[in-house]
């Protein structure tokens, strides 16, 4: 994995998952702010399903 983040060593990735402290609302309240800043308003809703993704078979009947 360090390898393929160009990393020289694996040291860091190392402390990264064996050693560093994480705080689960703090990386989620990140990862929320890179996911709705740029939908541009804090009242934006981004619903996410598979309905985009191809089906083999006949379509169900309504």
């Amino acid at each position: 994995m360090a390898e393929h983040v160009r990393d020289a060593k694996p040291d860091g990735l190392q402390q990264l998952f064996a050693r560093a402290a994480w705080d689960a609302d703090v990386v989620r309240d990140h990862l929320r702010g890179d996911a709705c800043d740029p939908l541009g308003s804090q009242g934006t809703v981004l619903i996410v399903g598979e309905t985009g993704d191809l089906k083999k078979g006949p379509m169900p009947s309504a």
